[in-house]
Protein backbone atom coordinates (compact mmCIF):
# COMPACT_ATOMS: atom_id res chain seq x y z
CA UNK A 1 0.00 0.00 0.00
CA UNK A 2 2.96 2.10 1.16
CA UNK A 3 4.69 1.71 -2.62
CA UNK A 4 1.21 2.44 -4.53
CA UNK A 5 0.51 5.48 -2.63
CA UNK A 6 -2.79 4.58 -1.89
CA UNK A 7 -3.83 5.87 1.23
CA UNK A 8 -7.24 4.90 1.58
CA UNK A 9 -7.02 2.28 4.16
CA UNK A 10 -3.99 3.43 5.95
CA UNK A 11 -5.36 3.55 9.42
CA UNK A 12 -6.09 -0.68 8.74
CA UNK A 13 -2.54 -0.62 7.61
CA UNK A 14 -1.18 1.05 10.37
CA UNK A 15 -3.23 -1.10 13.31
CA UNK A 16 -2.37 -4.60 11.67
CA UNK A 17 1.39 -3.62 12.15
CA UNK A 18 0.77 -2.44 15.20
CA UNK A 19 -0.84 -5.60 16.43
CA UNK A 20 2.05 -7.54 14.64
CA UNK A 21 5.22 -5.49 16.34
CA UNK A 22 3.16 -6.04 19.24
CA UNK A 23 2.98 -9.73 19.52
CA UNK A 24 6.18 -10.34 17.95
CA UNK A 25 8.11 -8.23 20.91
CA UNK A 26 5.72 -10.53 23.51
CA UNK A 27 6.20 -13.80 21.73
CA UNK A 28 8.76 -16.20 22.57
CA UNK A 29 9.20 -16.79 18.88
CA UNK A 30 10.37 -13.66 18.29
CA UNK A 31 12.85 -13.41 20.87
CA UNK A 32 15.54 -14.20 17.93
CA UNK A 33 14.52 -11.02 16.12
CA UNK A 34 13.70 -8.75 18.66
CA UNK A 35 16.54 -6.13 17.73
CA UNK A 36 15.18 -6.33 14.04
CA UNK A 37 11.49 -5.58 15.96
CA UNK A 38 12.74 -2.59 17.76
CA UNK A 39 13.89 -0.98 14.90
CA UNK A 40 10.75 -1.61 12.61
CA UNK A 41 8.52 -0.27 15.25
CA UNK A 42 11.15 2.53 15.59
CA UNK A 43 10.64 2.77 11.58
CA UNK A 44 6.76 2.77 12.20
CA UNK A 45 6.30 5.30 14.72
CA UNK A 46 8.25 7.85 12.82
CA UNK A 47 5.84 6.91 9.89
CA UNK A 48 2.89 7.40 11.64
CA UNK A 49 4.46 10.92 12.76
CA UNK A 50 4.94 11.65 9.48
CA UNK A 51 2.02 10.68 8.14
CA UNK A 52 -0.51 12.55 10.84
CA UNK A 53 1.50 15.70 11.69
CA UNK A 54 3.66 16.67 8.71
CA UNK A 55 1.45 16.52 5.56
CA UNK A 56 3.53 18.39 3.71
CA UNK A 57 6.84 17.37 4.71
CA UNK A 58 5.90 13.33 3.47
CA UNK A 59 4.58 15.34 0.18
CA UNK A 60 7.67 16.87 -0.46
CA UNK A 61 9.39 13.49 0.48
CA UNK A 62 6.72 11.18 -2.35
CA UNK A 63 7.62 13.64 -5.35
CA UNK A 64 11.60 13.04 -4.35
CA UNK A 65 11.60 9.39 -4.23
CA UNK A 66 12.76 8.94 -1.68
CA UNK A 67 10.14 7.69 0.96
CA UNK A 68 9.29 5.34 -1.82
CA UNK A 69 12.55 3.55 -1.15
CA UNK A 70 12.77 4.07 2.60
CA UNK A 71 9.16 2.44 2.78
CA UNK A 72 10.26 -0.39 0.15
CA UNK A 73 12.68 -1.49 2.45
CA UNK A 74 10.87 -1.18 5.99
CA UNK A 75 7.92 -3.25 4.21
CA UNK A 76 10.53 -6.27 3.02
CA UNK A 77 12.05 -5.98 6.62
CA UNK A 78 7.58 -6.00 7.78
CA UNK A 79 7.15 -9.49 5.67
CA UNK A 80 10.01 -11.05 7.35
CA UNK A 81 9.00 -10.08 10.86
CA UNK A 82 5.23 -11.20 10.08
CA UNK A 83 6.68 -14.73 8.81
CA UNK A 84 7.86 -15.36 12.46
CA UNK A 85 4.08 -15.00 13.49
CA UNK A 86 3.22 -18.15 12.07
CA UNK A 87 4.59 -20.67 14.65
CA UNK A 88 3.01 -18.44 17.01
CA UNK A 89 -0.54 -18.35 14.92
CA UNK A 90 -0.51 -22.56 14.53
CA UNK A 91 0.30 -23.11 18.49
CA UNK A 92 -2.81 -20.59 19.34
CA UNK A 93 -4.62 -23.03 17.01
CA UNK A 94 -3.72 -26.02 18.05
CA UNK A 95 -4.54 -25.23 21.74
CA UNK A 96 -8.35 -23.80 20.67
CA UNK A 97 -9.26 -25.81 17.27
CA UNK A 98 -12.09 -23.09 16.50
CA UNK A 99 -9.69 -20.33 16.01
CA UNK A 100 -8.59 -21.83 12.62
CA UNK A 101 -12.21 -20.67 11.42
CA UNK A 102 -10.83 -16.95 11.69
CA UNK A 103 -8.30 -15.35 8.98
CA UNK A 104 -4.81 -14.05 10.60
CA UNK A 105 -5.66 -11.19 10.59
CA UNK A 106 -9.03 -11.40 13.15
CA UNK A 107 -7.20 -13.64 15.52
CA UNK A 108 -3.98 -11.17 15.83
CA UNK A 109 -6.92 -9.17 16.78
CA UNK A 110 -8.17 -11.18 19.59
CA UNK A 111 -4.87 -12.25 20.46
CA UNK A 112 -3.45 -8.94 21.41
CA UNK A 113 -7.09 -7.71 23.33
CA UNK A 114 -7.97 -11.59 24.52
CA UNK A 115 -8.91 -10.21 27.47
CA UNK A 116 -11.62 -8.28 27.00
CA UNK A 117 -13.93 -10.55 26.37
CA UNK A 118 -16.60 -8.03 24.45
CA UNK A 119 -14.33 -7.87 21.77
CA UNK A 120 -14.85 -11.68 20.73
CA UNK A 121 -18.53 -10.84 20.37
CA UNK A 122 -18.31 -10.10 16.23
CA UNK A 123 -16.55 -13.27 16.44
CA UNK A 124 -18.09 -15.74 18.43
CA UNK A 125 -20.81 -16.87 15.55
CA UNK A 126 -17.70 -18.26 13.50
CA UNK A 127 -16.36 -20.10 16.35
CA UNK A 128 -19.96 -21.36 18.05
CA UNK A 129 -22.41 -21.09 15.70
CA UNK A 130 -25.04 -21.59 18.09
CA UNK A 131 -23.43 -18.87 20.66
CA UNK A 132 -24.44 -15.05 20.04
CA UNK A 133 -23.41 -13.44 22.84
CA UNK A 134 -21.30 -14.08 26.62
CA UNK A 135 -22.98 -12.65 29.58
CA UNK A 136 -20.71 -11.98 32.74
CA UNK A 137 -21.69 -12.30 36.28
CA UNK A 138 -19.81 -11.68 39.74
CA UNK A 139 -15.93 -10.55 39.34
CA UNK A 140 -16.29 -10.02 35.86
CA UNK A 141 -16.95 -13.66 35.03
CA UNK A 142 -18.52 -15.14 32.12
CA UNK A 143 -21.22 -17.22 33.23
CA UNK A 144 -23.87 -17.95 30.02
CA UNK A 145 -24.02 -18.17 26.71
CA UNK A 146 -26.94 -16.48 24.64
CA UNK A 147 -27.92 -18.14 21.30
CA UNK A 148 -29.23 -16.42 18.14
CA UNK A 149 -32.47 -17.64 19.19
CA UNK A 150 -32.09 -16.05 22.63
CA UNK A 151 -31.82 -19.44 24.34
CA UNK A 152 -29.40 -19.05 27.60
CA UNK A 153 -27.49 -21.52 28.45
CA UNK A 154 -25.74 -21.14 32.26
CA UNK A 155 -22.14 -22.77 32.54
CA UNK A 156 -21.55 -25.69 35.00
CA UNK A 157 -18.61 -23.39 36.23
CA UNK A 158 -17.53 -19.51 35.49
CA UNK A 159 -15.03 -18.84 33.07
CA UNK A 160 -12.53 -15.77 33.75
CA UNK A 161 -11.26 -14.21 30.67
CA UNK A 162 -7.46 -13.77 31.45
CA UNK A 163 -4.29 -14.94 29.70
CA UNK A 164 -4.40 -16.00 26.24
CA UNK A 165 -8.07 -15.93 24.53
CA UNK A 166 -7.24 -19.62 22.98
CA UNK A 167 -7.03 -20.79 26.55
CA UNK A 168 -10.47 -19.45 27.95
CA UNK A 169 -12.41 -19.61 24.77
CA UNK A 170 -11.19 -22.91 24.80
CA UNK A 171 -12.92 -23.32 28.83
CA UNK A 172 -15.75 -21.88 28.08
CA UNK A 173 -16.63 -24.68 24.93
CA UNK A 174 -15.37 -27.24 27.59
CA UNK A 175 -18.08 -26.08 29.94
CA UNK A 176 -20.50 -25.26 27.90
CA UNK A 177 -20.44 -29.08 26.59
CA UNK A 178 -20.60 -30.33 30.21
CA UNK A 179 -23.54 -28.24 30.76
CA UNK A 180 -25.68 -29.11 27.77
CA UNK A 181 -24.42 -32.79 28.88
CA UNK A 182 -25.55 -32.47 32.47
CA UNK A 183 -29.06 -30.77 31.37
CA UNK A 184 -29.65 -33.33 29.10
CA UNK A 185 -29.14 -36.65 31.36
CA UNK A 186 -29.66 -35.25 34.76
CA UNK A 187 -33.33 -33.42 33.92
CA UNK A 188 -34.84 -34.51 30.29
CA UNK A 189 -34.07 -37.54 29.83
CA UNK A 190 -36.96 -38.65 32.00
CA UNK A 191 -39.08 -36.47 30.88
CA UNK A 192 -41.78 -37.05 28.47
CA UNK A 193 -41.56 -35.22 24.77
CA UNK A 194 -44.97 -33.31 25.38
CA UNK A 195 -43.71 -31.97 28.99
CA UNK A 196 -41.04 -30.00 27.72
CA UNK A 197 -41.23 -26.03 28.18
CA UNK A 198 -40.73 -23.83 25.00
CA UNK A 199 -37.94 -22.03 27.05
CA UNK A 200 -35.21 -24.69 27.63
CA UNK A 201 -32.52 -24.07 24.68
CA UNK A 202 -33.45 -25.45 21.31
CA UNK A 203 -29.83 -27.66 21.23
CA UNK A 204 -30.96 -29.53 24.48
CA UNK A 205 -34.09 -30.31 23.15
CA UNK A 206 -33.30 -31.17 19.88
CA UNK A 207 -30.70 -33.56 21.35
CA UNK A 208 -33.77 -35.09 23.96
CA UNK A 209 -35.80 -35.69 21.49
CA UNK A 210 -33.77 -37.70 19.05
CA UNK A 211 -32.47 -39.96 22.27
CA UNK A 212 -36.27 -40.74 23.32
CA UNK A 213 -37.00 -41.59 19.92
CA UNK A 214 -33.79 -43.67 19.72
CA UNK A 215 -35.43 -45.77 23.10
CA UNK A 216 -38.44 -45.70 20.92
CA UNK A 217 -37.25 -47.23 18.18
CA UNK A 218 -35.36 -49.73 20.23
CA UNK A 219 -38.50 -50.54 22.65
CA UNK A 220 -40.52 -51.29 19.42
CA UNK A 221 -37.49 -53.76 18.09
CA UNK A 222 -37.56 -55.82 21.36
CA UNK A 223 -41.23 -57.96 20.96
CA UNK A 224 -39.92 -58.26 17.21
CA UNK A 225 -36.51 -59.77 17.59
CA UNK A 226 -37.33 -63.11 19.65
CA UNK A 227 -40.68 -63.85 17.14
CA UNK A 228 -39.39 -62.16 13.81
CA UNK A 229 -35.72 -61.50 13.63
CA UNK A 230 -35.69 -60.83 9.78
CA UNK A 231 -38.12 -58.06 9.98
CA UNK A 232 -36.05 -57.10 12.84
CA UNK A 233 -32.84 -56.97 10.74
CA UNK A 234 -34.92 -55.21 8.40
CA UNK A 235 -36.16 -52.37 10.88
CA UNK A 236 -32.48 -51.65 12.14
CA UNK A 237 -31.35 -51.19 8.47
CA UNK A 238 -34.27 -48.63 7.59
CA UNK A 239 -33.19 -46.45 10.75
CA UNK A 240 -29.72 -47.36 11.10
CA UNK A 241 -28.51 -47.33 7.45
CA UNK A 242 -26.29 -50.42 8.81
CA UNK A 243 -26.83 -54.15 7.93
CA UNK A 244 -27.59 -55.95 10.87
CA UNK A 245 -25.48 -58.12 12.92
CA UNK A 246 -26.78 -61.78 14.33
Amino acid sequence: MYVLGDLSHLDTLLLDTDLTLHLLHHSQHGLHIKTDTIKWKNTHTSIKHTLIKDEPHILRQIRGGLLREELVQARSQLYGLRSCLVPLLALRRQTCPRLFFLPDRDLLYLLTRGEESEVCHPYLTRLFPGVARLIRGSEDRIVALVSPQQDTLTLAKPVLAHHGVEDWLGRVESYMRASLRRLILGRHLNTPLNLFSSILPYQMLEVSRRIHWCQQVEEALDPVSSTSPDQTCLLWHLTSGENCRR
